[in-house]
């Protein structure tokens, strides 16, 4: 059964939760919402028979006009968007077997949001310690450069390798970098073993092999560390205004240079997070928090399937601003933002994928009250009120 299919099966599910009076609220406020973006669809009558259908819409119709007479004293005009199941499928993933974009509104005042400018990369490249730059999907499989006591190869899968040759252990290491483009996450493999997926517009500075002392690398961006256990070389992080010490262990960094602050949330193992003025432990589900002017630093617990679910290529959005959420969006898609007028105080949370296109991307967000314009490469964003 492809994709396709199981989200189709989990939605007849959740049509039937519906209409036994099983489904929670935040099912609910998501079918009643698809019902409107789907009246007169093929594709939703098909989901069930004909006599289920005539049902289910004169259930949700009679449910959706009595909230609208609680909620105005005159009618308000309803924006439909229309979009194909295909495309809304893909996009929506799921509340436990449940497809789900949900806003939240926690405050009634009105915010103004700055212009939001994508930083431009349209090839992955490494950097090599002389200067010069390979473009990595520009190279077949094999190898593709010798630096410092290592070969470097890309492997079937797109990924950068570095193998330390065991006949030159002692050659001086030499520092590279490599850099993602807008809409792409890559997979590189240190010299010691470490595996690190590298997300969009992200940057790893690290030596062509390790010294006897410590493995130390520096990310701009955002990335998942699998780090090869080493009791006698602890690993290093910096980025930004913190260093990240482990042995051995999983854990994702987020310290783009747009974000107000670092998170580091960890999976498995132990690390610790230092600052200017502070040094913090953390356990699984567990995340630090620094503040990038230094004032604060800070442990709180972690969804950490949130906070990797772009390692799956998915975006994950958890009580979300539409601010926070354009970022990501710009960084991905390679596109500028810019918000005009007033927009209240909501929240939105759920999941799409990452391989979905931009314009179905902002269908999706669009039921939620947010009207999205392109002009040229650039979104504008409005509220509908």
């Amino acid at each position: 059964m492809d994709n396709q299919d199981q989200n189709k099966e989990r939605f007849i599910l959740l049509l039937k939760k519906y209409r036994e009076g099983r489904a929670t609220a935040e099912e609910t406020r998501f079918l009643e919402a698809y019902f409107d973006v789907f009246e007169g669809e093929d594709e939703l009558i098909t989901a069930a028979n004909e006599h289920e259908f005539l049902a289910l819409r004169d259930q949700m119709k009679a449910n959706i006009e009595l909230k609208i007479a609680s909620h105005f004293a005159a009618p308000r005009k309803r924006r439909f968007v229309w979009i194909k199941w295909a495309a809304a499928a893909a996009v929506f993933l799921t509340i436990g077997s449940s497809i789900y974009f949900y806003t939240n509104n926690i405050a009634s005042t009105s915010n103004h949001f700055k212009t939001i400018s994508a930083r431009k990369m349209d090839r992955a490249q490494l950097q090599l310690a002389d200067g010069s730059v390979i473009y990595l999907d520009e190279e077949q499989p094999g190898t593709i450069a010798e630096q410092g006591g290592s070969e470097v190869t890309k492997g079937s899968d797109n990924s950068l390798v570095y193998n330390q040759h065991a006949d030159d252990p002692t050659a001086p290491p030499q520092m590279n970098i490599f850099s993602t483009p807008n809409g792409k996450k890559y997979k590189i493999v240190l010299p010691d073993g470490t595996k690190v997926w590298l997300n969009a517009v992200s940057s790893l500075r690290f030596p062509t092999s390790f010294s006897d002392h410590d493995r130390v690398v520096t990310l701009v961006g955002e990335a998942f560390f699998d780090v090869a256990k080493d009791e006698k070389h602890p690993f290093i992080v910096k980025s930004g205004e913190q260093a990240v010490q482990v042995l051995g262990t999983q854990f994702n960094i987020n310290a783009y240079e747009d974000e107000s602050q670092l998170e580091t949330t960890l999976v498995t193992g132990a690390v610790k997070v230092t600052n200017a003025n502070n040094t913090i432990v953390i356990a699984p589900g567990e995340k630090v928090i620094v503040v990038k002017d230094g004032s604060k630093i800070s442990k709180v617990n972690a969804d950490v399937e949130l906070e990797t679910a772009w390692v799956n290529e998915i975006f994950s959005f958890k009580n979300e601003d539409i601010t926070s959420i354009m970022r990501e969006i710009a960084r991905w898609y390679n596109v500028n933002v810019q918000f005009s007028g007033k927009f209240p105080g909501d929240r939105y949370s759920g999941e799409i994928e990452r391989s979905n296109k931009l314009e179905d991307v902002l269908k999706i967000l669009a039921l939620n009250n947010i009207h999205f314009e392109m002009q040229g490469n650039t979104i504008i964003v409005s509220y509908d009120k």
